[in-house]
């Protein structure tokens, strides 16, 4: 049920029939969930007119979400902050009540929430006030006013005539789990409201834990806006075992249709909506269909797992390898997910020739640049040097940038982003005929990745020697170099 829907709810008991919303439902005991849908800013304009404001704005912030300010726009004219319409799609048609009642504040009757439907829509009865209360002498429970006979249309729990509302936006069935959060999917959702949402939307606490993950080098990750993780690092062939702790909150019971495990490895394109290609996909079961009412553990190993790829977390694409914990349930599963970092020591061919090149302006501008290889490792030190031979231009200065080149997708639907590591300035001055230059550039210091090749089709990331020159008019004369990175076991 999407806030929208709440906002044109009304008790249709007999004591509010002629309140109609004068007392908003209040939401009690609820499971969020984030539902993306597409924007329609016809909608969100055409419905303002039946909004009850206040009313949605104490429910939002019931929830959590407190982006909405307390004055609504004026009804009467038309609405143009693209801002506010942004707002207004989020909390109207992102956030989904899965679970939980509705509560009548005049009368005290509740309404229960299943599957994301009210039972006030589907003609059902209301509930008592909690079991406890119903039991109790002298509480009578009021029976909801059934449709009328003639005709369904004629029930109405909304109260009003919404004969004119425009269609509805197309539901998008993205679910957001509760342990890994793309952000870049989101659209105005504050960290405080996914706090809110996640706090209601498991019943268990479920813990990954790795063996020896201690011992192990972490590499510090940035997951999403909110900050970075540390990963253990791992290599191909190598095992991955460790432990699954499953406990129960609040000491209820947890009726399951069955945990199992996963060992996925996947390629995200931030561009193409979330979609996610599984290269590599391991499961185990680990419980069997039954009920849960105390803290269990669950050990696991996937054994001399084949990592053929390094991962990776680039602008558009992200390559990672994580251990998926998923508890079967009947309406909403649970999934805990725990990343791993994976590096991969492929050596590259043993023939690594000097570059060595002859560029230049006809008649104004010859230089020679020479590298020492053409394929380095990941704490390795380029060394060169520059040649003029010809020098008719007045030259102010020169650098050497490294420049990441990444590609996504195939063509037509193909993505270039270019990123430059750093700028090395290697001469301040004009130079003379005759005159060279020397080269000497450290790897160690930046974060690099080794050069990746068309990984399972969907992406590449290749490094550059880009060789600036810029003369006292501020005009730039460059040449790039494709290089080759690769990883080296460490002493």
């Amino acid at each position: 049920m999407r806030l929208l829907t709440h906002n044109l709810l009304a008790c249709h008991a007999k004591a509010c029939q002629t309140t109609s919303n004068n007392f908003p439902l209040i939401l009690k005991d609820v499971q969020l969930e984030l539902i993306e849908a597409e924007p329609n800013d016809t909608f969100v304009k055409g419905f303002l007119p039946k909004l009850d404001w206040p009313a949605l704005v104490k429910t939002a912030r019931s929830l959590g979400d407190t982006s909405l300010p307390d004055q609504g726009p004026d009804a009467s004219q038309p609405l143009e902050d693209e801002a506010l319409i942004k707002l207004l799609h989020h909390v109207l048609l992102e956030i989904h009540v899965v679970e939980g009642q509705m509560i009548c504040p005049n009368c005290q009757h509740i309404y229960q929430i299943r599957s994301g439907i009210p039972n006030m829509l589907l003609a059902e009865h209301e509930i008592g006030n909690g079991d406890a209360k119903a039991t109790q002498p002298g509480v009578t429970l009021e029976r909801a006013t059934p449709p009328r006979p003639s005709t369904i249309a004629s029930f109405n729990p909304f109260g009003r005539d919404h004969s004119s509302f425009p269609p509805l936006c197309v539901r998008i069935d993205i679910r957001i789990r509760t342990s890994h959060l793309p952000p870049r999917h989101l659209r105005q959702a504050s960290t405080a409201t996914m706090a809110s949402f996640f706090s209601f939307s498991s019943p268990v606490d479920v813990d990954v834990r790795l063996d020896a993950e201690d011992d192990r080098k972490q590499v510090e990750i940035k997951m999403d806006k909110a900050g970075k993780e540390k990963c253990p690092i791992y290599f191909d062939g190598e095992s991955v075992k460790g432990s699954v702790s499953v406990r129960v909150r609040d000491g209820k019971k947890l009726v399951h249709e069955g945990i199992k495990i996963e060992f996925v490895g996947s390629i995200e394109m931030f561009y193409d909506r979330g979609n996610h290609y599984e290269f590599l996909s391991l499961v185990q079961e680990l419980a069997s269909p039954g009920e849960m009412r105390a803290a269990q553990n669950f050990d696991f190993e996937f054994k001399n797992v084949e990592k053929q790829y390094e991962s990776y977390n680039g602008i558009n694409v992200k390559l990672r390898y994580y251990i998926r914990v998923t508890i079967s349930r009947r309406l909403t599963d649970v999934v805990k997910e725990r990343d791993i970092w994976v590096h991969s020591y492929r050596m590259p061919p043993d023939s690594n020739n000097a570059i060595k090149m002859e560029v230049g302006i006809e008649d104004c501008l010859h230089i020679e640049f020479e590298y020492n290889k053409s394929k380095y490792h990941l704490k390795d030190v380029i060394v060169g040097k520059i040649y003029f031979l010809l020098v008719r231009i007045k030259i102010k200065h020169m650098e050497l940038s490294i420049i990441r080149r990444e590609t996504t997708g195939a063509a037509p639907n193909q993505y270039n982003e270019s990123e430059t590591i750093t700028k090395f300035e290697i001469m301040d001055g004009a130079p003379v005929r005759g005159e060279t230059i020397p080269i000497r550039l450290f790897l160690g210091g930046f974060e690099l990745t080794p050069t990746f090749r068309d990984v399972n089709k969907k992406f590449s990331t290749r490094y550059y020697l880009n060789l600036v020159l810029i003369d006292e008019e501020n005009r730039r004369y460059f040449k790039q170099q494709e290089i080759t990175v690769f990883r080296i076991p460490e002493n």
